[in-house]
């Protein structure tokens, strides 16, 4: 009976412990989770900052006025072509 006791008793520490490392998992993974997401959220504004303005057809426009369909790329191709930007 003292035998069965002790591994019981056993069985509970180990059963507490595998417990204790999954909590602590768990905060772990969500706390790279919430820095990730924070760093993705980070550089989205950083890059709707920088590209928030460009060129197309030999004039500057905000990127919402751009017509449906006209490559960006091209429009700054055909801006070279003709002299560059700006003139």
């Amino acid at each position: 009976m003292r035998a069965a006791l002790i591994f019981y008793t056993h069985m509970q520490e180990f059963e507490f412990a595998r417990l204790e490392q999954g909590i602590k998992a768990s905060l772990t993974l969500e706390f790279d989770f919430a820095r990730l997401e924070n760093g993705f959220s980070r550089a989205l504004s950083q890059i709707a900052a920088v590209s928030g303005r460009f060129r197309t057809a030999g004039e500057e426009r905000d990127p919402d006025s751009i017509p449906i369909g006209q490559n960006r790329t091209l429009a700054r191709a055909s801006d070279e072509r003709e002299g560059g930007f700006g003139t």
